[in-house]
This record gives structure tokens, C-alpha cells and sequence, in this order.
């Protein structure tokens, strides 16, 4: 198993006071396999490599393992080193002006230091640290110091941030390169011409105006014919029949023949006459060209209904 393997490794490096390779794999062992005690000769390595910091944290979870296990003798060996190195911590205090930017940031080693940490005493390992401080539209700071000596408690006040001004973006037009001497002037460009629309002569609303016009004409035509069927089929029932009263089969039949033929009449006048509406409509809400609109204007369709007769009449002038 490797959590093994490294455990086993560790303890051989660690006996030949090979901490910086030993206490890596007593790391790794427990974290393939957390084992209250792996913490225990965790902690040892870190307390003889020099590690207080880390030492200190680690025999204080090994006591949380060893009560939860309810080893007793871990418990005693975890509380020995914890009251040994209590002495012999480093803490860090960080202090921030009453006045920092809401944005400022503080790192130690690279790793930000959370505000809950600011003005809290902070164990930290001896020796050599980097430590910065930045926010937005301030001169940023660092510096490098070193703790060496044990048991005490340092304040790490973080200077004012200069405000820093903001560069300005805005760039000055490049000036135009001069043509040469002997260049002669370039004329500009002409404007390039709107395109042309290829006239029409008649636009497709115009079309379907004069094609309702002449449907609606035909039909008018068509009822204007069957209402002078029917007129002519009613007068000669009329007369064969005085007071609605038929002496024969063919006389009655003349009578429902003008029914019929009136009734149709009524139907070819009232499409003709809406389909006429349409044409009107639409030609007049068509665009046209000034010949057109001057047909149109000199042009007349009338339909006509004569007794015995129908057509349609169309006047103008050209």
C-alpha cells in the first residue's frame, strides 16, 4: 500500500536526520491514509527539521485524533509537544492603516493573508519571508524579512499606499506622412453614384388592379346579362300569367326561370362590384408613373343596363 511505502520511507530518512525528504512523505502517507499516528511522527519531523509553525498545528489535530480514538498515551505525547512549542512560536501581527482602500490585498510568500487574519496573531515558520501589499490605483509595496528568533511576536505594519495617477490613454493623433516633392496630387475619388432602378411600367399592385378591374368588370357584365334574362323572362310570365295565375307548365316555367336568372344577376353584381372596389383601391394606392397617372386620369370604365340588354362603356381621352 503506498500510504505505507511512504510512512516506512519516511521514518528511514527521518532516523538519518533527512528531514527535508522525510517530512514530505509523512505528508503524503497522511494524506492517502489519515491515521492519528502518521500526525504524531508528522509532527516530529517538522518540530526537528525546524518547522515550529507546522509542528505545532499538526500535534494539535493529533490531539483531536487521539481523544477521538481514546488513545490516551498519543494524547499525552500530543499535549507535551504542543506546550513545548508554544514557546518557541513565531507570530505575525498584521497592521493596515485605519484609512487602507477597501480593495487592499496583503500576501505573505505569495498567498493572500485574509482580512479575519489582519490584527490577529498568526503563527509563521522561522526564517525568510516576502510579504506585499497592493489595490487599485496605488504605488504597490514588498519587502523581505527575516524571523529568526523564537517566542516572539511581531507587528508587520503596512505603510500608506501612494495614490498612483492614471496613465492617460488618450494618444495623439499620428501626423499625416508628407508626399514627396515631386509627387503630383492625387485627385479624390468621385462619389460613387446611387444605383439606378430600372423603371417598370406597371408596378405589381398596379397589375393586380387592372386584373380585379377586368374580373370585376366581366362579372358586372355577366349579372347585367342574367338581369336582363330575368326582366325578360318575368314580362312574358307576366303577361301569360295576369294575377299570378298560370294556365300552363311553360308559362310557370318562365316565372321560375326569371327567379332564378334575378337571382344570379345578384350575385355576378355583388362580386363585380367588390372586385370593381378592389381595382379602385388598389390603383389608387399603386405607385405610378406620370403617364400612367395620366391615363388613369383620362380614362373612364362605365358599366351599362339596358332593357333586354348589358355592357360595359369606356370613354376617354388620349
Amino acid at each position: 500500500m503506498a500510504a505505507q511505502s511512504l510512512f516506512d520511507d519516511a521514518k528511514r530518512l527521518m532516523a538519518a536526520k533527512n528531514y527535508a525528504e522525510a517530512c514530505p512523505k509523512f505528508a503524503e502517507s497522511q494524506r492517502l491514509d489519515p491515521a492519528g499516528g502518521t500526525l504524531i511522527a508528522l509532527g516530529l519531523c517538522n518540530e526537528a527539521w525546524g518547522k515550529t509553525a507546522s509542528a505545532w498545528a499538526e500535534f494539535n489535530d493529533a490531539l483531536t485524533a487521539a481523544r477521538l480514538d481514546k488513545r490516551s498515551d498519543r494524547e499525552r505525547a500530543a499535549l507535551a509537544h504542543i506546550a513545548a512549542l508554544e514557546k518557541r512560536l513565531i507570530r505575525l501581527r498584521v497592521v493596515v492603516p485605519a484609512d487602507a482602500p477597501s480593495d487592499l490585498r496583503v500576501e505573505r510568500d505569495g498567498v493572500a493573508i485574509g482580512r479575519a487574519e489582519w490584527s490577529t496573531p498568526i503563527a509563521i515558520e522561522p526564517g525568510l519571508h516576502h510579504f506585499s501589499a497592493s489595490a487599485a490605483n496605488r504605488a504597490p509595496w514588498s519587502a523581505d524579512l527575516r524571523f529568526d528568533q523564537e517566542g516572539q511576536t511581531v507587528d508587520l505594519k503596512i505603510p500608506e499606499l501612494a495614490e498612483q495617477a492614471q496613465p492617460n490613454v488618450s494618444e495623439a493623433p499620428a501626423p499625416a506622412a508628407s508626399a514627396p516633392l515631386n509627387a503630383s496630387p492625387v485627385p479624390a475619388a468621385p462619389p460613387p453614384e446611387p444605383p439606378k432602378v430600372a423603371a417598370s411600367s406597371h408596378s405589381s399592385q398596379t397589375t393586380w388592379a387592372w386584373l380585379a378591374g377586368g374580373t370585376g368588370a366581366g362579372l358586372v357584365v355577366i349579372g347585367s346579362i342574367f338581369g336582363a334574362s330575368a326582366i325578360s323572362n318575368w314580362n312574358a310570365a307576366d303577361k301569360a300569367c295576369p294575377g299570378h295565375v298560370c294556365t300552363s307548365s311553360s308559362d310557370r316555367d318562365k316565372g321560375l326561370q326569371a327567379g332564378r336568372a334575378a337571382d344570379f344577376s345578384t350575385v355576378f353584381f355583388a362580386v363585380g362590384g367588390a372586385a370593381l372596389v378592389t381595382s379602385a383601391v388598389l390603383f389608387l394606392t399603386a405607385p405610378h408613373s406620370k403617364s400612367e397617372d395620366s391615363v388613369a386620369r383620362r380614362t373612364r370604365i362605365t358599366p351599362w343596363v339596358g332593357v333586354g340588354s348589358a355592357g360595359i362603356g369606356v370613354s376617354g381621352a388620349l
